[in-house]
């Protein structure tokens, strides 16, 4: 029985932003530079070719479809799809990450020419061939394991896939907060905590000095951004991989959680407590094993 498949798209900055309707100073800038005209027509151009040539590969295998822009509400298997199809780049597939519970997803790079589409196992070129072995099942997905974050015992957040960044509201604010790992407790002034998955350790918190996990790890890498050295107190809790939950009870005003990027942010109370779990939420991907992800 062939798959019923659930596409979620993107739409280009050209498409969002250009046109009368669109905002003004994305036009001026396009219609001014003509090397910023050719860059968005073209990444416009290679996203619709991808999602057609997708389009053609579904009807070509005899597989049923929906098409949906993203953002998604929440899709699980009991919702009848039994493959979901991401077409974007690394947003696109984050954002559909969030909204996706027990069903094995693709990313297909919707523009290999400006998107680093590390979550992709497919593209324009590839993706026909990639889903007549997932209908085979030669191709078979890896799984991954994404992160529950939860505020005062409340999940409050979708399941994230990269990382966790808590902090100031204001960049330049200090963060003031206790952190637990394991039975280790430490009041820190710092910029802020990475917290991240395995697959999410490749993204933000390597750039901040942390280190690549294998893919399939449950563990979770958290990181202090710049901990400031407080008179007569010696900061120990300032990076490691941990398999149990990591808390940290707020001691600031204006804390929050930036989750995954800028895809969502949530205010954090004074004395609030904030729990990162991990090993929670697993995820199936389609992207040609663990070793060519750890390579991007």
């Amino acid at each position: 029985m062939k798959p019923h498949v659930l596409v979620v798209c993107k739409r280009s900055l050209l498409e969002l932003l250009g046109g009368e309707d669109g905002d003004a100073s994305f036009q001026a800038m396009v219609d001014e530079h003509e090397v910023v005209r050719e860059r968005h027509e073209r990444a416009h151009t290679e996203n619709e070719a991808t999602i057609a040539a997708v389009r053609e590969a579904l009807e070509t295998t005899g597989c049923t479809y929906e098409v949906q822009e993203r953002p998604i509400q929440k899709v699980k298997g009991s919702d009848s799809f039994d493959l979901v199809v991401s077409v974007g780049g690394d947003g696109t597939f984050l954002s559909t990450a969030h909204s996706v519970e027990d069903i094995p997803i693709i990313g297909v790079n919707s523009s290999t020419t400006f998107s680093v589409g590390r979550y992709c196992g497919a593209n324009i070129e590839t993706f026909g061939d990639v889903l007549a072995g997932i209908i085979s099942g030669e191709q078979q997905p890896s799984r991954v394991y994404r992160l529950q974050v939860k505020i005062n015992d409340e999940v409050v957040v979708p399941p994230v896939l990269n990382e966790v960044l808590f902090a100031h509201k204001m960049p330049a604010g200090t963060s003031r907060y206790i952190l637990t790992v394991g039975d280790r407790s430490e009041r820190q002034k710092s910029s802020g905590i990475w917290i991240a998955t395995a697959t999410g350790s490749t993204a933000a918190i390597r750039s901040a000095g942390g280190s690549p996990m294998p893919a399939g790890m449950q563990e979770l890498q958290y990181l202090i951004r710049e901990p400031y050295p407080q008179p007569g107190v010696e900061v120990r809790l300032r990076r490691g991989i941990h398999s149990e939950t990591i808390r940290i009870e707020n001691r600031m005003q204006d804390g929050f959680l930036f989750v995954d990027g800028p895809r969502a942010e949530v205010l954090v109370p004074w004395g609030a407590v904030v729990e990162f779990v991990p090993g929670s939420y697993p995820l199936d991907i389609y992207w040609g094993g663990e070793d060519e992800f750890q390579s991007h």
